[in-house]
């Protein structure tokens, strides 16, 4: 044992010590983390906040990355404040008053908006109220058991594998979605509209393809893939012909199961369909906005839609926080798949899971439709004859009847890279 600079020992930190988030979360810190910048790699590991957006105090003081954590006291709570750009910082309320260091307008969260919550109360019942949503026929009882055996088929190794992958990633949310070969171009788009605007879509994107072809074509593209052929059921290799047909609604279930899959292997993620183009990366802008109000999960606005009313959250582009909050969301969503082949698609159950917890304390938000560019905002654009926002991040296709009209509509817009 010897004494560093500032009068500390090399010794691991006690577990006494917490860093405390702007939403007024604790995470503790484990022994063997003894600076500064361990304890930040640790943090954007655990929460997804980059290490360059971290700023850390203790009381009025910030520290510095030459401090140590054995120079602190032992009891010490280490506040995160997050440094989202020049132009304003987000921290807890009690920590506003006296950050004399931080310049620009300084923003706090919802005070103990997630700390305060009872994950009880999720599963208390009753189950939320579906019936007004068509139970699945008999007939389609054929289609959905084989589905649900392949996906509890081997799922501790399947995890294990996607654990090994997903660390493979850089850290903060993963992109994750799932196409078929059809959709090929779709997915190629994506990538194409990173590489334009110098976005390394490669370094945090894991996709779950649904046959050998498409995986094949991931895998050229950089791409990390995930596909067994078993767990996410048998998948047909083509377009759909229209949406909501049969093709459609078996690939809803590669699309629910995946996400589950994600969740439990923990970590945030980025959930979005392959009809989408980023002109930005989202990434910090999510994470800023989800810390920012206590945020479980962040969607497109999907417009006027009376079907998805109050909520009118689109599920193509979804942020969501690894927690027992939303796994909990997921697994109602993933036992009710039944109800998706009847329906022919997803988006009319997951608002109404989501809005029957939100009242429990799941915690959700539309993202601004100026910024993250909806299909409904598209086909108003096409009648008015008007442009884009022009600061939009991410613009989905949807809106359409299908793939053929969906890439006219992209390329009349500009957004066909490929």
């Amino acid at each position: 044992m010897h004494a560093d600079p500032f009068g500390a020992t090399d010794e691991p930190v006690a577990k006494l010590v917490r860093v405390i988030l702007p939403s007024e979360e604790a995470i503790s810190v484990p022994q063997g983390i003894g600076t500064l910048p361990d304890l930040k790699a640790y943090i954007e590991a655990e929460t997804g906040i980059p290490v360059a957006a971290q700023r850390l105090f203790t009381g009025r003081g910030e520290l510095d990355d030459m401090r140590t954590l054995a120079a602190l006291p032992c009891n010490v709570d280490i506040d995160l404040v997050i440094a989202a750009g020049p132009s304003y910082s987000i921290c807890r309320v009690g920590l506003r008053d006296g950050l004399e260091s931080i310049s620009g307008e300084v923003f706090v969260t919802h005070a103990s908006r997630l700390a305060k919550r009872d994950h009880a109360t999720l599963s208390a019942g009753p189950s939320p109220n579906l019936t007004w949503i068509e139970p699945q026929p008999v007939p389609m009882q054929a289609v959905s058991e084989p589905f649900f055996e392949g996906f509890a088929k081997n799922r501790d190794g399947r995890l294990r594998q996607l654990r090994r992958t997903r660390a493979q990633l850089q850290n903060g949310p993963v992109v994750v979605s799932t196409f078929n070969w059809g959709y090929r171009e779709m997915l190629a788009n994506w990538v194409a509209s990173c590489d334009r605007n110098r976005i390394d879509c490669r370094a945090f994107t894991l996709l779950f393809p649904t046959d050998q072809r498409a995986a094949a074509f991931a895998t050229d593209l950089g791409l990390r893939t995930y596909y067994d052929g078993d767990s996410y059921g048998e998948q047909a290799t083509e377009a759909c012909e229209v949406f909501g047909d049969l093709n459609f609604r078996r690939m809803m279930f590669a699309k629910i199961a995946m996400t589950r899959d994600m969740l439990d292997v923990g970590g945030d993620i980025i959930r979005q369909d392959v009809d989408i183009v980023w002109q930005r990366d989202p990434h910090a802008d999510l994470v800023r906005r989800a810390e920012r109000h206590g945020l479980d999960m962040l969607f497109m606005y999907d417009g006027p839609n009376q079907l998805h009313q109050p909520l009118n959250y689109n599920t193509g582009f979804v942020f969501i926080r690894a927690n027992p909050f939303t796994r909990h969301a997921w697994e109602t969503v993933f036992s009710n798949y039944g109800r998706v082949l009847a329906e022919g698609g997803e988006q009319r159950l997951i608002n109404a899971v989501v809005n029957f917890l939100r009242p429990r304390g799941l915690s959700t938000d539309r993202l601004p439709e100026e910024t993250y560019v909806n299909g409904h905002v598209i086909s108003r654009l096409l009648k008015s004859g008007g442009s884009l926002p022009g600061g939009s991040t991410v613009v989905h296709a949807s809106w359409t009847s299908d793939l053929k009209r969906k890439i006219v509509h992209m390329k009349q817009f500009g957004l066909w890279y490929i």
